[in-house]
């Protein structure tokens, strides 16, 4: 599996350094991979990372919050079908996600990022995650599962 965005996401937050990054994470997680993102989320704030939102499957619902923050950047996490394998990670600018193909809640979060943008005049950007398996009642994929705990530890580094 190509490990290069754990270099990238790294890169990504080191620049960052010192700024508002708001996460939030997208996704059903009765749909197995399809959760990911919220999942991810959930680790996160039980880690106590305070800048996370749990956007479930209805991620307009905490763009107040989000915008409340005042963040410089916002970093969108969702299951996406980009082609690679069940697990592989990518991220994105946000213009990658405005055609709203790859999500797997397509054009709503592209309408969702350029609110965002717009409200808090910040950068959004987004990190996809290939789902394997997103039937309902199905569990996260092993694959899916250990790169939520590479970033879960790749977060907590910078949070």
């Amino acid at each position: 599996m190509n490990s290069r965005w754990k270099s990238d996401l790294g890169s990504f937050l080191r620049e960052r350094a010192g700024k508002r990054i708001a996460v939030v994470g997208i996704g059903n997680t009765l749909r197995g991979d399809d959760g990911a993102g919220s999942l991810l989320a959930q680790r996160l704030l039980a880690r106590g990372v305070r800048s996370v939102f749990d956007g479930g499957s209805a991620p307009e619902n905490h763009a107040a919050g989000a915008a409340a923050m005042r963040p410089d950047t916002v970093l969108l996490v969702d299951a996406a079908r980009f082609g690679g394998e069940a697990g592989e990670a990518r991220l994105m600018g946000s213009g990658e996600i405005c055609g709203g193909t790859l999500s797997t809640h397509g054009a709503s979060l592209a309408l969702f990022a350029r609110y965002l943008a717009a409200q808090c005049g910040c950068e959004v950007a987004f990190l996809g995650i290939q789902p394997g398996d997103t039937a309902v009642a199905s569990a996260v994929s092993i694959s899916v599962e250990t790169t939520l705990h590479e970033l879960e530890e790749l977060f907590l580094e910078f949070f």
